[in-house]
């Protein structure tokens, strides 16, 4: 099963969500969940994003829905997996990665970037950065990166939509962990869209 994690209290992730609930097929289970065959849509009602769970019995991987902050304003968006390479300043535990599902996350960029492209947007992925930690593989797909990016309408439907279209892909490729660059990694942003590799791990500098 995939587990696809938001909270309401984010502008963004609550977006992409009722995107998800609104236009592909989602049934309601109780007031925080919904079901769509193997895929189920949880409201965590965190107070953060990076409150959420990160360690789920009997679950294949969990995607997080969530906003992308940055100091340089663009729109943009971006998916990676959480983790601390060295201090844990945003949650999470010390110097730790959680389990990388390089498959899911190469068809994750593949799709989002489908889904920038078609409304102007940069894509990109970012190196590990943030809690939480958990024994569930898991991944974080943003929309950036400020409050205007994250009430765009055409935004959260394009990452809903590259969200399902991810997830209903059986591809499998070559994993490979990516060691150096920037946050914002673009030669292996070309590797992971225009290669037969899968970017694991992303170790900047």
């Amino acid at each position: 099963m995939i587990l696809i994690e938001f909270t309401d209290k984010n502008i963004a992730s609550n977006l992409i969500a009722r995107q998800l609930i609104e236009n592909h097929g989602f049934s309601q289970l109780d007031e925080f969940r919904w079901q769509n065959n193997d895929i189920q849509l949880i409201n965590l009602k965190t107070q953060s994003v990076l409150d959420v769970s990160a360690s789920v019995e009997n679950v294949d991987a969990i995607i997080v829905l969530s906003t992308h902050k940055s100091k340089i304003k663009e729109k943009i968006m971006t998916c990676h997996y959480p983790g601390n390479w060295d201090g844990a300043d945003m949650k999470g535990d010390k110097r730790t990665l959680n389990i990388a599902p390089i498959n899911l996350l190469k068809k994750l960029s593949l799709e989002i970037k489908k889904s920038a492209d078609q409304i102007g947007w940069k894509f990109s992925l970012e190196a590990d950065h943030h809690g939480p930690t958990g024994d569930t593989p898991i991944v974080f797909v943003e929309i950036g990166s400020t409050e205007e990016e994250w009430n765009d309408i055409a935004a959260a439907t394009g990452m809903a939509n590259a969200v399902m279209n991810a997830i209903s892909s059986k591809e499998t490729y070559n994993p490979v962990a990516a060691f150096g660059g920037g946050h914002y990694p673009r030669t292996f942003n070309k590797i992971q869209l225009e290669s037969k590799y899968a970017i694991g791990h992303i170790c900047p500098k």
